[in-house]
């Protein structure tokens, strides 16, 4: 089977240029360069990470069984509607007073378990396999420490000095996952509740962010770096080791959709910034800043460490207005519109900013990768109804990035003792809608997409596998209507 990628083929992801571009000098370059930034003033601040969109996501019945995982899942039972869970968390007062050294706050100081994750960097990473593995006795795999340094050695922001992971005793901030310490007199540094997992490398980026400039209390750096360090990703795999681990990054879904999907809900319906929690108001503020500079991660750094003294309210108010009349019910008849919108404008905006950073060779495969995982997660797909899945890989959507909040339409099921995906015995037929971009270059045209959907899964849930990767269910596209739209008209 012949797969498109993009405005290539390719007969197999092996049969790629072996000689590619090393990142050792530009990672050094970049991370010196971000070394030189000083930082910001130390205040005494612990900021606690649980991002409402980590809290948020759509939810289902059944566990997710592709990890064991035994600590509770915190998420919120999705109802199928559009309500927004307030986050009613109170952040710490920052006192004026120096703190009381005589006294050793455990939930603040190191213990046997601390870890320093500073590396030098040489642009190469372990295998996504390898990043899986699970800490043993330890509080992070050498793997995963690789991974993070590599990673913000190229992003606009790198490593902040003396970064250290401590599993925080039991009973310490039990209301989030994890939390950053920078403040005088206490041990700095980000503090887990559990060892650290490939699965949850993202609540690790976003502590980080908190002890880069301007990282502070506020949640708009902490949660650009976790962004940004996803997109990093898909840039250290493609340049490393082009191969199928970046298929397996782009299944995974905590950095992409789920942000998105609280930044447009909480200025959909019942708009009101003074109302909003500052995890979808820091959200706003970056995806609104990308839109306003094309994609550019370093205007956004900029124009929010810029406000750090002077006071950020403000700026945080007035791009949630922007954002939310540029995606307001006046303008989308439904909500799913609306996200589909700001999805494909949003993953647009990555893969222009991968282009510019890195070659079109790298936003290529950003653009390939991404492009085989259209639908939102946990949710239901597949006929019946009671069948939940996680990972739905796409083919055939014809150069085309593309995504939908709306689950496909059902027409009819059947069984297939020989089928073209391999453990599969069951197909379904589907109808399904949705928002696309395709590329040329840094052209970007938006499409809106009619198409078909053969569905091949396994009756009984067992994953079905194709081109050496397992997934919940695959899905065959024939496109029945395909429609230019301008980036400021919307796709439905």
């Amino acid at each position: 089977m012949k797969l498109r990628y993009g405005r290539k083929e390719r007969d197999s992801l092996d049969k790629r240029p072996k000689e590619k571009p090393k990142l050792k000098n530009l990672s050094r370059k970049i991370r010196n360069t971000a070394f030189a930034v000083a930082l910001p003033l130390i205040a005494a601040v612990s900021a606690g990470c649980e991002p409402d969109y980590f809290k948020n996501m759509d939810s289902n019945t059944n566990p997710d069984t592709r990890i064991e995982d035994t600590r509770t899942d915190t998420r919120v039972e999705d109802t199928q509607t559009d309500t927004i869970v307030e986050d009613t968390r109170t952040e710490d007062v920052i006192s004026d007073l120096p703190p009381d050294t005589s006294i050793v706050d455990p939930c603040r100081n190191y213990n046997e378990t601390t870890i320093a994750i500073n590396r030098s960097t040489d642009g190469d990473i372990p295998s996504y396999d390898l990043l899986e593995t699970e800490p043993a006795d330890v509080t992070i795999t050498e793997y995963l420490i690789d991974f993070v340094n590599e990673t913000h050695a190229l992003a606009t922001s790198g490593m902040p000095y003396d970064v250290r992971l401590t599993i925080a005793p039991d009973g310490c901030r039990p209301d989030v996952s994890a939390y950053a310490v920078n403040s005088v007199g206490y041990d700095r540094g980000v503090y887990l509740r559990d060892p650290a997992t490939l699965f949850y490398v993202n609540v690790i980026f976003h502590e980080i962010g908190h002890l880069q400039p301007g990282g502070g209390s506020h949640e708009v750096i902490s949660q650009l770096n976790e962004i940004e360090q996803d997109l990093m990703a898909f840039a250290v795999f493609s340049i490393v080791s082009p191969s199928l681990d970046m298929y397996k990054w782009a299944s995974e879904y905590r950095f992409r959709m789920p942000p998105i999907k609280t930044a447009v809900h909480n200025v959909y319906s019942d708009f009101s910034p003074d109302e909003m929690t500052s995890y979808p108001k820091a959200l706003i503020f970056i995806f609104n800043n990308l839109i306003k500079s094309d994609g550019s991660f370093s205007y956004v750094r900029d124009e929010y460490v810029g406000l750090v003294g002077i006071g950020n309210e403000p700026a945080l108010t007035n791009n949630a207005i922007e954002f939310a009349e540029r995606f307001s019910p006046s303008i989308y008849s439904e909500f799913e519109h609306a996200l589909m919108d700001a999805a494909v404008i949003i993953r647009s905006l990555y893969y222009k900013e991968i282009y510019r950073r890195f070659g079109e060779e790298v936003a290529d495969d950003y653009f390939n990768a991404n492009s085989g995982f259209p639908y939102r997660i946990y949710q239901p797909l597949a006929y019946p109804s009671y069948r939940y899945v996680n990972k739905v890989r796409v083919y055939s959507l014809d150069d085309l990035n593309c995504y939908t909040d709306y689950d496909p339409e059902y027409v009819r099921d059947e069984s297939c003792s020989i089928c073209a995906v391999e453990n599969a015995n069951h197909i379904d037929h589907l109808n399904g809608t949705f928002c696309c971009f395709s590329v040329d270059g840094l052209n970007i045209q938006k499409w809106a997409v009619e198409a078909n959907l053969m569905r091949y899964y396994n009756s009984d849930g067992s994953l079905v596998r194709i081109d050496g990767l397992e997934y919940d269910a695959v899905d065959f596209a024939t496109i029945n209507s395909q429609e230019a739209r301008a980036f400021d008209e919307p796709c439905f």
